[in-house]
């Protein structure tokens, strides 16, 4: 679902494919431009006037195209391929392989489980906040915020249905046992027992029996 909504920008702009592989038809980069800057809430709802666009792109190429080419060539673009594209085209292309690099990384750290994945995401999201300020890549801000609030969101769920599990585990424990508590959480065996979702363990530590009774201290969970 994640990488599916990292999709989100290649559905909004098809014109994307093309521009990744090099084509360079001015009138097709000036009107994806156009779409840009219409989907990023520049110019919400219009086009703006075209010495506006001519503008806006002569500025964006000016500061940002030496980088640019310098960091295409870096990945292996040829400098004569990049030469007979328009700088607008060179800076964008830049862009975009920046948002493609931190969106695949993004993909690989979800993939695995939050206690395994969440540190790589962090780094990843720090990244994405230099890259943003070294190069005002507006895509790169498209990423991080939403990714990260949807990523918490289901850790928190998975936490508090592992905490239920938790009490559940207790009752069962005490119905087969003349209401007496376990002495160790461990010691519940009938049902398996649910995984923190935050450390890849398991509940112990939150668990202490005292006097006979069997208390069990779940806190909210979180990545930090």
């Amino acid at each position: 679902s994640m990488e599916f909504e990292f999709n989100n920008l290649d559905r909004a702009l098809p014109e994307l494919a093309q521009l990744r592989k090099g084509i360079n038809e001015p009138i097709h980069v000036d009107a994806l431009v156009t779409k840009i800057a219409t989907l990023i809430g520049y110019l919400p709802g219009q086009s703006p006037p075209e010495w506006q666009m001519r503008l806006a792109m002569a500025g964006l190429a000016a500061k940002y195209y030496p980088d640019a080419r310098r960091q295409l060539i870096a990945l292996g673009w040829k400098a004569e391929r990049l030469d007979a594209m328009s700088p607008v085209q060179v800076v964008l292309l830049d862009q975009f392989d920046q948002y493609d690099r931190c969106r695949d990384e993004m993909v690989k750290w979800l993939s695995l489980p939050p206690w395994q994945g969440a540190e790589g995401l962090r780094r990843v999201a720090n990244e994405m906040l230099t890259i943003k300020t070294q190069t005002a890549n507006p895509f790169i801000g498209m990423l991080a915020p939403s990714v990260s609030k949807v990523y918490e969101a289901r850790v928190r769920l998975e936490w508090t249905v592992a905490s239920l599990r938790c009490g559940e585990a207790l009752r069962l424990y005490a119905a087969a046992h003349d209401g007496k508590a376990p002495d160790k959480f461990t010691d519940i065996t009938a049902v398996p027992l649910p995984i923190n979702p935050f450390t890849g363990k398991g509940f112990e530590s939150f668990y202490k029996a005292k006097d006979g009774r069997g208390e069990l201290h779940v806190t909210p969970g979180n990545l930090s």
